[in-house]
């Protein structure tokens, strides 16, 4: 996994860095930033699972800085860190979904604590979200094998298929079914990128 640590004080990043054993946590790169606004460039480029984040930061805070990237990267987990103990921080913290507040002065064994957990969920995350994609991609294919069938389809089976996938199926839609033959059924990543790319050519 990689983490981002975001932090306008030097000493908490190098201290962060040499403290703990990050390989241990299952952490394999660390990347840093040192305001809101550098960190938000820094996870848009190296995408990380779990950001490490100081709450009052120059130029663009924490809450702000995690507020714009829940929209692009909404699976990772974020860890607050501040020397404040300020209630309004905390009720962000908790509507971002942070696992985790840290106050400073900072344990490295409460930090790495809290990786471990923000760790453990980041995976439960991307098993559920997984597990969504199947059932989705599955319920697709019941759905397009029933529009394709010559006998006419089992209309409430219909419906019941296109609101799980909000889709607007009426009586006079038209459907265009591609049935697609594969040799060997890739793995899941595979099939999931296969499918992105062929809703964007469509």
């Amino acid at each position: 996994m990689k983490l981002l640590i975001v932090d306008d004080e030097e000493l908490t990043r190098t201290g962060l860095m040499t403290s703990i054993n990050w390989a241990s946590l299952g952490i394999e790169e660390i990347f840093q930033a040192d305001d809101g606004v550098n960190g938000l460039e820094q996870a848009r480029i190296h995408k990380p699972e779990i950001i490490l984040c100081d709450v009052r930061m120059p130029r663009m805070d924490g809450i702000t800085m995690l507020e714009r990237l829940e929209k692009i990267l909404p699976d990772s987990v974020p860890i607050f860190m501040s020397g404040y103990s300020d209630k309004e921080y905390l009720k962000a913290a908790i509507r971002l979904k942070a696992v985790n507040y840290i106050e400073k002065p900072l344990n490295p064994s409460e930090v790495s604590e809290a990786v471990r957990e923000a760790g453990n969920l980041y995976i439960q995350k991307l098993h559920s979200k997984r597990g969504e994609t199947l059932r989705s991609m599955e319920t697709a294919s019941q759905l397009a094998l029933l529009l394709t069938l010559p006998a006419l389809p089992d209309q409430e089976t219909v419906r019941t298929f296109s609101r799980e996938l909000g889709l607007s199926i009426r009586n006079t839609s038209c459907i265009l079914s591609f049935i697609i033959k594969m040799q060997v059924f890739p793995e899941l990543p595979v099939l999931e990128e296969f499918h992105r790319d062929l809703s964007d050519f469509l």
